[in-house]
């Protein structure tokens, strides 16, 4: 059947029965969308997640969903996801002109991504629920799942304190939150919506959202005080917008190899760049002040300091650099001369010189 013909086809449901949520009874229906409608729902969209799911949705999504993905690509979709039907004012469930629900889903969105990536057949059960219940519905499926992120989290709290209508304290988020397993991370979450609301840009450049955890979150946010308070804030937000950080590219910092590979060190590559760019130090991390390129250059390079010749090293190449050229430079000189990235057989060492060979000749 071809995509026109399909998208034209209206899709009924598998079943109908009653299910007990949150002690009442509710109609629902159960769909299953297969691989082909999945295909045109990504040009004509009549699946999509819900508002109400604070589970971000990027186009590094492959690399956050890699735990589920081996699962869904063997497998197939073990457990249905559960969506709710999007009504007009009057609450009769919207369709498009073919006749095809419009579907909100609250709890399967990891599913709905895996399924339509590796062609598989995506199964969901769907009522007519409000927005107090699809919370509900929401938040019960995600103590049982993997938990937010800080920034998700601080999306949800954002969410409480819009329906408030005031900023909370700790503790009266603590008493509304309705994930249990993210209690502990009210404090960073906050930090993290700051961050996000000021400048979004700084967090979108880490590909898996899922892994900026706390320590993560509490770092960039003394980075964005730094430099807030030495008015560099512009010329940050505008290195975050950089090629270095396009990992689609061949000037990221982080390559294809990184991205499928992708863990906590990768995350403290892009932070170390944004401290770089802005010369923060701590007593802890002062020797990072100078960067390690200088090992390898004639020119010293201190923060917010003009550049000192050094004298004590021995010279390799003479270079001025852009910041995309110095971080391709150190990571490459960084590759060669530590024994355990060298010998790592993740590590393409001929792919970082292809990518060093291009910026210097």
């Amino acid at each position: 059947m071809s995509v026109s013909a399909i998208s034209k086809t209206p899709i009924k449901p598998k079943a109908s029965f009653c299910k007990l949520i949150d002690g009442r009874v509710f109609e629902v229906q159960l769909f299953q969308f297969s691989p082909e409608q999945l295909k045109v729902n990504q040009d004509n969209p009549f699946l999509d997640v819900d508002p109400l799911n604070p589970r971000l949705q990027t186009k590094y999504n492959a690399i956050s969903n890699a735990d589920l993905d081996f699962q869904i690509h063997n497998n197939g979709q073990i457990m249905d996801a559960v969506g709710r039907f999007q009504l007009d004012q009057n609450g009769h469930i919207k369709t498009t002109p073919e006749g095809i629900p419009f579907v909100n889903i609250l709890d399967g969105s990891r599913r709905f991504d895996c399924c339509s990536r590796n062609g598989k057949p995506f199964s969901i059960v769907v009522g007519k629920f409000d927005d107090e219940l699809a919370n509900k519905i929401i938040s019960s499926s995600f103590d049982a799942q993997l938990d937010l992120s800080c920034l998700e989290l601080g999306l949800v709290i954002d969410e409480l304190q819009t329906r408030k209508g005031r900023n909370l304290k700790a503790k009266e988020i603590i008493d509304l939150l309705d994930y249990k397993k993210s209690r502990d991370a009210v404090s960073d979450a906050k930090k993290a919506l700051r961050i996000y609301k000021a400048y979004p840009t700084l967090l979108s450049i880490y590909p898996v959202i899922s892994m900026v955890g706390k320590a993560t979150v509490s770092k960039i946010d003394k980075i964005v005080k730094f430099a807030e308070e030495r008015d560099l804030i512009e010329d940050l937000i505008k290195h975050s917008k950089s090629e270095l950080y396009d990992y689609t590219g061949e000037s990221g910092i982080l390559d294809n190899e990184d991205l499928m590979n992708f863990d906590a060190q990768k995350n403290a590559i892009i932070t170390e760049s944004l401290e770089e760019r802005v010369g923060y130090v701590t007593n802890s991390n002062s020797k990072k002040a100078i960067t390690k390129i200088n090992d390898f250059v004639d020119m010293e390079i201190k923060a917010n300091k003009k550049p000192v010749p050094r004298t004590t090293h021995q010279t390799a190449f003479n270079a001025e650099l852009t910041d995309e050229e110095r971080h391709i430079a150190e990571r490459f000189f960084r590759l060669i001369t530590d024994e355990r990235l060298k010998d790592n057989p993740e590590i393409s060492m001929l792919r970082q010189f292809e990518m060093f060979e291009r910026q210097f000749t």
